[in-house]
């Protein structure tokens, strides 16, 4: 079941099962209940039985099916990479390729991890090495 407008903000369903009953005669006879299963068959396998599972290379975000390397609708940075998970948008580059917000995490994080353990152990052997001075100027005091 299509639903139109932007996924992150319309909330979808990719499998609906309601019960039916059928007349030819306005409803004086029905016959018995048959359950009627419908689903989106680009992110959605389901079996005579009602029993429904989503498809290997699909992705099902927020009640929407999009299909391998499918775009977001409104925001190509996000794109459906099922192999990563099929359940939220893989943020993408411009080129395609995993998100440069990733690499830009790991470009800035891990130096700025590196400068503060660099500056704590500066500090550190700051801090040791003023108390030794401290300490060997108030042995000379007493003798």
């Amino acid at each position: 079941m299509v639903i139109p407008g932007n996924p992150d903000l319309v909330l979808g369903v990719t499998v609906k099962t309601v019960t039916i009953y059928l007349s030819n005669d306005g409803g004086v006879t029905v016959s018995n209940e048959l359950p009627l299963t419908t689903f989106d068959s680009r992110c959605q396998h389901c079996s005579d039985d009602g029993q429904c599972q989503i498809k290997i290379n699909s992705c099902e975000i927020n009640g929407h099916c999009f299909g391998d390397m499918e775009f977001h609708p409104t925001d190509e940075s996000r794109q459906c990479h099922p192999e990563k998970n099929q359940f939220a948008w893989t943020h993408v580059g411009k080129d395609g390729n995993e998100s440069e917000k990733s690499n830009l995490y790991i470009m800035i994080g891990v130096p700025t991890a590196v400068v503060l353990v660099v500056v704590a152990i500066g500090i550190t052997i700051y801090c040791f090495c003023a108390k030794a001075r401290k300490g060997k100027s108030n042995q000379n005091k007493i003798i």
